[in-house]
């Protein structure tokens, strides 16, 4: 199931599935369905065009990011979950050098503040590896390196390295954490990613408050501005797979809504 899942999350992703459209295309045109090619590569620029000179994927990205606006934490806050992904850690750990990846530095220097400023705070940090291969690189392993290079005290840490998705995030680090009832943790991942996280953690049965960081877009996104053509994929890149993963997992009963809200 997870191997499937990480495969149809290639092609789901936008720029994934323009990529796979855009070889069928360019392969029809050398067969009898040269039309049919056609039809498919003017597609794929047509979809191009329209993400670079619309902001779909700010938009879609911005109603993710929305969800759960940043409010200051309860006065009493017992632990801090920070969740992995997108880490550059094959990178990091063959290099021996940091590389937080894409999504990496965000949601580690959030925790290195929450760390401080919460002394007595248990910390768990839940990442392993999502990857087809080399499974033994883990973004626990890299989040460790990283975390001791910006003075954090790593030894006050729980490290879980086993997870691969955002269901088994939420199932290890329960586990690991055993949290008490009644006790605030925070839930710190990136904005865009804190729907489906939240609902995964309910569905796993805790309860967290969110804490969201990472954020790509502004509170109001308008029509207009500057045009970015990586930028603009980029966006409607993260906001598909996001929302693929959030039917995905309700689909499968792995968050409790739909749509999981405050």
């Amino acid at each position: 199931m997870f191997e499937i899942s990480k495969i149809l999350g290639q092609v789901a992703d936008a720029q994934g599935f323009a990529l796979t459209l855009l070889a069928l295309g360019a392969l029809l045109l050398w067969t009898r369905r040269a039309r049919l090619g056609r039809g498919l590569v003017t597609l794929v620029v047509g979809f191009i065009v329209l993400a670079v000179f619309v902001p779909v994927g700010g938009w879609a990205l911005q109603t993710l990011e929305n969800r759960f606006p940043a409010a200051p934490p309860p006065e009493r806050i017992d632990g801090i979950v920070v969740l992995g992904g997108d880490f550059e850690t094959s990178v990091a750990i063959l290099r021996d050098r940091v590389s937080p990846g894409d999504r990496g530095a965000g949601r580690l220097f959030a925790m290195a503040e929450l760390a401080r400023r919460y002394p007595a705070a248990k910390l768990v940090f839940s990442g392993g590896s999502g990857a087809l291969s080399r499974t033994e690189l883990t973004d626990a392993r890299a989040a460790a390196t990283l975390l001791l290079a910006i003075g954090v005290d790593v030894s006050r840490i729980l490290f879980e390295d086993q997870s691969r998705n955002t269901w088994e995030n939420a199932l290890n680090s329960r586990a690991l954490a055993r949290p008490k009832p009644g006790e605030n943790w925070l839930l710190v991942t990136s904005a865009y990613h804190m729907p489906r996280s939240v609902g995964a953690f309910r569905q796993a049965g805790w309860t967290v408050v969110p804490y969201p960081v990472d954020y790509r877009t502004v509170p109001r996104l308008r029509f207009g501005g500057s045009i970015s053509f990586h930028k603009a994929l980029r966006l409607l890149s993260l906001a598909s797979h996001e929302w693929v993963g959030l039917v995905a997992y309700y689909a499968l009963g792995r968050t409790n809504a739909f749509f999981p809200a405050p």
